[in-house]
């Protein structure tokens, strides 16, 4: 099946699928759930650890997306919190939510310090991640 959809005045950042729906996380810092036929089934917006219905079809996020990633009925998002604070830490936001039939619910979420005390820190995470053999698990 191919279908294409349009999203007015926001651009996709990140994209992630699972079995049945694609999520697509936009420059307005929303997350958009579509169905694998291409209708929107969402019904939540998360602000900061509370969760509200905002619209059944769009997921607000926090803050600009970092990456997300699908599996099955899992859809995992990490957020930025705020800018990097003087120390050179980032506060991410993490949810994982879980689709049962199309009606999603958080089912974990928190905060992660993350410290690079330099940039050669990240070179050298990213290539442990090109170096390490990854493998699919049940757990995030």
């Amino acid at each position: 099946m191919k279908w294409t959809m349009r999203f007015e005045g926001e651009e996709v950042k990140v994209v992630a699928n699972g079995s049945g729906w694609v999520a697509a996380i936009t420059s307005l810092n929303l997350l958009h759930i579509f169905s694998e036929g291409g209708l929107q089934v969402s019904s939540f917006a998360f602000y900061g650890l509370s969760c509200v219905t905002m619209d059944k079809h769009v997921i607000s996020l926090g803050g600009p997306v970092v990456t997300a990633t699908g599996c099955r009925d899992q859809l995992a998002v990490v957020t930025h919190v705020s800018d990097c604070l003087p120390s050179n830490e980032q506060v991410f936001h993490y949810m994982v939510l879980i689709f049962h039939s199309f009606k999603s619910r958080s089912i974990n979420f928190g905060y992660v310090l993350f410290l690079f005390r330099s940039e050669t820190d990240f070179e050298r995470l990213l290539e442990d991640f090109r170096k390490t053999p990854r493998r699919l698990s049940e757990d995030f």
